[in-house]
């Protein structure tokens, strides 16, 4: 039995070219493989960039140059494709690369279509990456996250997926409204981006529950669009300012935003196509071991728009088919007109598979979203369906089962990281993922034919107390019905080989077939921290509050009767976001919270009459992840005839553990009415 992957729903693979960017890889180890790429957001020198070989081994394909861009070294040959990279360390081009304060420590990744095509790594792409490693799908990941930006979030970007070296304004809009809308931040920096990294994994992993991108931002805290009833495009609309100016501040000289101010923007999207559903199709499907059998699948196509509704009056096109006859031979279909629920039309696809068959047998189409005035854009989406044989099996999803955070008893170093040598141990069942075949099956067929294989996070490696392994293969499994659960047979533990920052770790899972071959995959973010972190904070929320006040001059301005409220997460919340209780109750007594100026200019007036640029604040830490201050508060500010956006900053127990100083990902906001 040759088996494919299977569960890829497309053949269309979207391979993006690269322009005006010849950067060199940086690698004096391995010669060029001739794929060019880039890691930005803005864009990053001596980024370093990896993939996953057929073994499992982290390999080195690149490093990027002072501009960002990078040539793929001779180990892209190792990769199996399509393949995702992931970019470690580097520094904004800004920046000087030896200020190691300045260091990037989020993750970015893209998807290598191929040994020789390009591949960015750019917000935008960490969203691919992160559908594509959850179905195996490279195009229909493209095409989600190309949809969610110009159709749900209204952005005009001619390409938003390429390369981010050609158009850097272009670019940068594209990852600062990403950014901004999931809540992650708004400074090109560590902790935003490490948010990020985590924050992109949640959202796919919602969207491909069903929940399109504005369903998802509205259940969450973090988004400025949460709660909200309006569409996402006039979310986005309202929020640009803020957006270009993080973007300005990212790219600081590289790039000049007053052009893309409007251009970025348009102004209603609520009748845009969103999502294309096929109600009733399976990717995968036993051919009852017959060639020359005729299937006939019944289903429905949903058309969706922005506001949730059905698109009025759209049609349906068939733009290819390839092994199969759509609605017997009928390209065009209407959906329907506007309601309260998305309409769905009912269509028929019939596939002959001929006698002299090979199975996997593929067929496929792809429908379009046509607009009879041409009005709107369009959206595709192509379906394939994989027949097998009766002597074969197939991976329908491959999930992790287990904890969601693994304690190091060994005490954190002194920057907070996880020692080297410390043990975290996997308790049993606490480590396991779960196979679901396609369909029922003789185990026989699956005994000896197909392994599980877990490969620990970079930094870390199973220990079974008397070697180290990158890698844990399963070949022996617990059945329930069609789902196969792989568990490490032996006491393993991980173990730090170097000191290892602490927080999201990505553990990935591989299905193997008897040839060796990925059939099916999938990655888990994981929190690994030291025992003694896993209360630490790591982001909080303040309640936005407006204050208005009428001013005759510049000057000092009295602000009274402020009363503060927001959450905030720990390490065990951020692996556990279900989590309700066992937060924090109190603070050290050397503890402070502070506000201070998202400018960081000195805009509070002390009671000497001084300017300093902070103030402290007594604040009641919760057990429910809530906090407020323990009660109203007053200050002076200093007004110069601008608006001024405060920001809060925890500082926990800055004497003995600076990791617990964070900021809040929004502001306390004061506007200021002119005087009467």
């Amino acid at each position: 039995m040759k088996s494919r992957l299977l569960g890829i729903l497309s053949l269309l693979v979207l391979v993006l070219a690269l322009t005006a960017c010849d950067g060199s890889s940086g690698s004096s180890s391995s010669s060029s493989s001739g794929a060019k790429g880039a890691v930005a957001a803005a864009p990053m020198q001596l980024a370093k960039v990896f993939g996953l070989s057929a073994e499992g081994a982290e390999v080195l394909i690149g490093t990027t140059n002072n501009r960002g861009a990078f040539t793929a070294n001779s180990n892209t040959s190792k990769l199996q494709f399509p393949a995702v990279v992931w970019s470690v360390g580097g520094w904004n081009v800004n920046d000087d690369p030896t200020d190691a304060s300045k260091e990037f420590k989020g993750t970015l990744k893209g998807v290598m279509a191929s040994a020789d095509s390009a591949v960015y790594l750019t917000p935008a792409n960490s969203l691919v990456a992160a559908f594509f490693e959850k179905s195996g799908n490279l195009a229909e990941a493209q095409q989600q996250v190309e949809s969610l930006l110009k159709n749900e979030m209204g952005l005009k970007m001619t390409d938003p997926l390429g390369n981010p070296l050609t158009d850097l304004n272009e670019s940068e809009i594209v990852a600062k409204s990403l950014m901004h809308l999931i809540g992650a931040g708004d400074e090109n920096n560590a902790a935003s981006m490490e948010k990020f990294s985590k924050t992109i994994s949640d959202v796919a992993e919602a969207m491909n529950t069903g929940m399109t991108f504005t369903e998802v931002l509205k259940v969450m805290p973090e988004s400025p669009f949460f709660g909200h009833t309006d569409t996402l495009c006039n979310c986005v609309e309202d929020e640009m300012d803020a957006i270009v100016a993080e973007a300005k501040a990212s790219l600081g000289d590289l790039g000049d935003l007053t052009e893309l101010e409007d251009n970025a923007k348009i102004t209603d999207t609520s009748t845009y196509p969103i999502a294309l559903e096929f109600d009733g199709l399976s990717s995968t499907e036993k051919a009852s071991g017959t060639q020359g059998a005729v299937v006939i699948k019944t289903f429905k196509a949903v058309v969706t728009k922005a506001d949730g509704n059905a698109v009025v009056t759209q049609t349906l096109h068939l733009t290819s088919i390839a092994n199969g006859v759509l609605n017997d031979g009928t390209a065009d279909m209407v959906v329907g007109v506007d309601s309260d629920v998305p309409a769905a039309q009912d269509v028929t696809f019939t596939v002959a598979i001929p006698a002299d068959a090979t199975f996997p047998y593929t067929a496929s189409f792809t429908l379009e979203t046509v607009e009879s005035d041409d009005t709107l854009p369009t959206f595709s989406r192509t379906y394939t369906i994989t027949f097998i044989g009766a002597d074969e099996f197939a991976v329908k999803e491959v999930a992790y089962n287990g904890d969601k955070l693994f304690a190091f008893a060994t005490p954190s170093t002194d920057d907070g990281k996880i020692a080297e040598g410390a043990t975290a141990s996997i308790a049993a069942d606490s480590f396991k993922a779960d196979v679901e075949l396609v369909n029922s099956i003789d185990e026989s067929l699956v005994d000896g034919n197909m392994d599980v294989r877990f490969i620990a996070p970079a930094g870390l490696a199973f220990n079974d107390s008397s070697e180290n392994s990158d890698i844990v293969t399963v070949e022996s499994f617990t059945k329930s019905g069609t789902t196969y659960t792989a568990t490490p047979d032996a006491a393993y533990s991980f173990i730090a080989k170097d000191d290892v920052d602490a927080g999201f770790k990505t553990v990935r899972i591989q299905v193997l077939d008897q040839d060796g071959e990925t059939i099916a995959q999938t990655a888990k973010d994981i929190v690994f921290v030291p025992e003694d972190q896993k209360k630490n904070l790591t982001r909080a929320n303040l309640t936005e509050k407006t204050i208005s006040n009428a001013i005759p001059a510049v000057g000092k301005l009295p602000i009274t009767g402020i009363s503060l409220d927001g959450s905030y997460r720990t390490w065990e919340k951020e692996a556990d976001p279900a989590k309700t209780t066992g937060g924090l109750t109190s603070i050290p007594a050397d503890s402070k919270v502070i506000l201070m100026s998202k400018t960081g200019d000195k805009v509070f007036v002390n009671a000497m009459n001084e300017l300093v640029d902070r103030i402290d604040i007594t604040v009641t830490m919760k057990d429910d992840f809530t906090f407020e201050s323990s009660a109203p508060f007053a200050f002076d500010y200093y007004y110069n005839n601008a608006n001024d956006d405060i920001k809060m900053v925890f500082m926990l127990d800055p004497l003995n553990d600076p990791n617990n100083n964070i900021e809040s990902s929004n502001v306390l906001k004061l506007r200021f009415d002119p005087a009467p």
